[in-house]
């Protein structure tokens, strides 16, 4: 839902009220005796008070469509809101109706809505009071009530939902832009991928980057419910109108709300032709026609009060006045957050990306093998310093980056006076890998550092100065300021032989156990496969002990050996599971087999991403957590049930993690925050034994519960 359209609803009707000047004071008749005429105010006859123009009217409707469009530009000092009541009637010939109540105060702002179509009925109330959001939803006659708190204030969530951004605020771009318009992000100048293509629809040179924009919404269509009816619809229509057909479908269908600027977009002064007025025990009614292009909206009116101010208008279709929306001021409210509810953590949720390249040595610490890893690298350097979005990082990026990892905010930052030492020694950091020396590091001279260190470590190399230089030779590489480096010696494998024999126990003479075969009078513990004969009388009673047994249930026999010695890769450094392996049959060698998950698995990314936009977790409060986890869903009966958990494998904040190097939390925003579009990268390996984990969770120690127990999360 936009919020900025709804919310600019709210002012312009508060406009309209205190732009009444005397000589536009509503009145019975027009200000002039000529019924036709329009803007000319024509006392004669008349008392000032008693009488207005069609222009009047119709401008102050304009007012209210250019602060929708411009947003508002003053600061709330007193709780005032609006309604909007729509009725449509759907494809099926059932009445869908909606409405919506807004109120902004200067301490929140709450937000309600009513969805009714057929027999299902969805309330949700939205309420910002300072730090703390409650959301409730009655559904089907279900109640849920969830109460949050966040780093960001109300009115910092208010310019989130509503697009008031300070446009001397540098954001962050969004993903799909090469290059944004704004701070806001979410518009894009240039595309970040060569096959997408930029979708201009108010022509104003940014838009969406989409794959394909001539059949973008009607595909979105399509996955509505696979209906080719529906991507035929959507393609019918040209090219500008097809992003609204797609939103007009989702509407028919029940599956999005509405917004005020669904049905605003249509007005156009010059197209209204106020016809008439009325008196109503509330005030006055003037009534119109809308002669505009693609308006689902023939007939306009306009409410005002017995003082003649403007208390909101409506919309009609004229062909069916089932299909019509309506505006109206509220004034008063209150922004009431219930601190008796229990605290829940904010519904983040960890996606993680599939399409992430890790590498066990991806901190650079051994070699850089392949495209990939440099390519991760540069991602993830330009994520971590570059501020300004510019694709380069400075010195000073670089300072302030090591000035938050302190504890620091990136405001408390900024307004911290940097020395002149302090400079120098991040300009010699940012000297290493900027190739050019303009004091700006790109992703393409990051990534050549580490190719440069990739081919130093496999070649040698002569350090000067600052970087390598290829260029010397080991012989000439003896200035003050030069060393040389020697190329890493690799680490041979070893080479594992086997060079001991099979031995079959079939299990009709013989049980073979992986039991502790020491002396039961010592005190210690001696493990092996013992393999004893069951014959009557034994034909065996030699030392039939074994390192490695192996099972085949098709032939009823053990195949055992001690060719792999006693040093196994079960848990416990031992053989006590190889009855389920198959060397024997196969010809292989157990020391030889590489964990499944082990090189691809051991770095992995997630996306952290949230059901309600604008709200941001502490760092400090929020743990990482790894559990063994059942996934939520719907059981048989048609009943929604949660995930469910066992207790955590592993917890350690996030801060913590960070510190002790097991992740890299990329603060993508820079705001110091946990937020919608952050990444974080795991190191699987620091965190030890995770073979009982199912799932990456995130928990609020403040809330005591974690992100996926949210209620909000099956609503």
């Amino acid at each position: 839902m936009d919020k900025k359209i709804t919310f600019a609803i709210v002012l312009m009707m508060c406009l309209a009220g205190c732009m009444r000047s005397v000589e536009d004071n509503i009145g019975g008749p027009w200000c002039n005796s000529n019924y036709d005429g329009e803007g000319i105010v024509n006392n004669t006859g008349e008392s000032s008070e008693e009488c207005t123009t069609k222009d009047t009217l119709k401008n102050a409707i304009q007012d209210f469509v250019d602060l929708i469009e411009n947003g508002p530009d003053a600061n709330i000092t007193t709780p005032v809101g609006y309604t909007m009541s729509v009725e449509e009637v759907s494809i099926t010939g059932d009445i869908w109706t909606y409405h919506e109540t807004t109120i902004i105060s200067p301490n929140g702002f709450k937000i309600t809505t009513e969805d009714n179509y057929g027999n299902d009925s969805k309330i949700v109330d939205y309420t910002v009071e300072g730090t703390q959001v409650q959301v409730s939803v009655i559904s089907d006659e279900e109640s849920t009530q969830v109460r949050m708190n966040n780093t960001n204030t109300h009115r910092d969530i208010f310019d989130l939902w509503f697009g008031n951004i300070d446009e001397s605020w540098d954001g962050i771009c969004h993903a799909a832009c090469g290059q944004c318009d704004g701070p806001s992000a979410y518009d894009c100048l240039t595309c970040a991928e060569t096959d997408d293509q930029l979708y201009d629809q108010d022509n104003d040179g940014a838009g969406l980057c989409v794959y394909s924009i001539e059949t973008h919404w009607a595909d979105q269509a399509f996955q509505l419910n696979g209906s080719q009816e529906h991507y035929d619809r959507v393609m019918n229509v040209s090219l500008e109108s097809r992003e609204l057909e797609y939103h007009h479908l989702r509407n028919e269908l029940g599956m999005e709300d509405p917004t005020a600027e669904d049905y605003t977009q249509y007005y156009n002064p010059v197209s209204v032709n106020i016809t008439g007025f009325r008196t109503v025990d509330e005030g006055m009614i003037f009534s119109g026609l809308v002669n505009f292009d693609g308006s689902p909206f023939g007939a306009i009116e306009i409410y005002a009060d017995s003082s003649y101010t403007v208390t909101g208008f409506g919309l009609t279709d004229v062909e069916d006045s089932r299909n019509n929306v309506r505006f109206n001021l509220i004034s008063g409210g209150e922004i009431v957050v219930d601190m008796s509810l229990q605290q829940s953590a904010i519904p983040f949720s960890l996606d993680l990306q599939e399409d992430f390249e890790g590498e066990e040595d991806f901190e650079g610490e051994e070699d850089f093998e392949g495209e990939e890893v440099v390519e991760d690298f540069g991602l993830i350097f330009i994520s971590m310093y570059d501020l300004n979005d510019d694709n380069l990082v400075t010195a000073l990026e670089m300072y302030y980056y090591a000035c938050q990892l302190a504890g620091y905010t990136l405001e408390q930052c900024l307004e911290e006076e940097i020395d002149n030492d302090t400079l120098a020694i991040y300009e010699s950091s940012l000297r290493v890998y900027d190739n050019n020396m303009d004091g700006y590091v790109s992703y393409e001279e990051y990534e050549a550092f580490y190719e440069l260190v990739a081919y130093v470590g496999e070649n040698g190399g002569c350090f000067d100065e600052f970087t390598y230089n290829l260029s010397i030779v080991e012989e000439d590489c003896n200035g003050d300021s030069q060393y040389w480096q020697d190329a890493e010696e690799s680490e041979e494998e070893e080479e594992l032989e086997f060079t001991g024999y099979w031995v079959g126990y079939e299990t009709t003479n013989w049980s073979c156990n992986w039991e502790d075969t020491a002396d039961p009078d010592e005190d210690y513990t001696s493990y092996y496969w013992s393999c004893d004969d069951i014959r009557d009388p034994p034909e065996d009673t030699g030392d039939n002990d074994w390192y490695y047994c192996e099972y085949y249930d098709d032939i009823a026999t053990h195949y055992c050996t001690n060719g792999f010695g006693s040093q196994g890769t079960d848990e416990n450094g031992e053989w006590g599971n190889s009855a389920s392996f198959t060397h024997w049959r196969d010809g292989g060698d157990p020391r030889d087999v590489e964990d499944d998950d082990s090189d691809e698995d051991d770095i992995i990314m997630f996306t952290v991403d949230t059901l309600l936009y604008g709200l941001a977790g502490n760092m400090d409060d929020y743990n990482l957590t790894f559990a063994n986890c059942v996934e939520s869903g719907y059981d048989d009966n048609g009943d929604y049930t949660k995930r469910t958990c066992q207790p955590d494998v592993f917890s350690m904040s996030i801060v913590e993690s960070e510190e002790y190097g097991v992740i890299s939390y990329l603060d993508n925003d820079n705001s110091g925050t946990i937020s919608s579009g952050d990444d974080i990268i795991l190191y699987l390996a620091a965190f030890g034994d995770l073979e009982d984990a199912t799932h990456v969770r995130l928990y609020s120690q403040e809330a005591d519960n974690y992100n996926d127990q949210n209620s909000l999360f099956q609503n």
